[in-house]
């Protein structure tokens, strides 16, 4: 599946590295989803694991401002 990708996204740094690790050759089309979003990948999607219903909240908000980002940016 990787090879045959056009882009990956991940959200953390372990997911990039176990993507790259598995595949070296993927480097170039895997991106932060928060690339997509004004922060870069200076800031993750938080993990709401265990966390409360507000803190799922935001990473709603983040994951939903970031996705836009992205359509935006594919439309270009």
């Amino acid at each position: 599946m990787v090879k045959s990708a056009d882009m990956i996204l991940v959200m953390e740094p372990h997911h990039r590295d176990a993507i790259i690790t598995a595949s070296p050759e993927s480097e170039g089309k895997v991106y932060y989803l928060r690339d997509f979003d004004g922060h870069g990948a200076d800031e993750m999607v938080p993990d709401p694991i265990g966390k409360g219903r507000s803190f799922y909240r935001n990473v709603f908000n983040v994951i939903k401002k970031s996705t836009e980002g992205l359509l935006k940016w594919l439309a270009e």
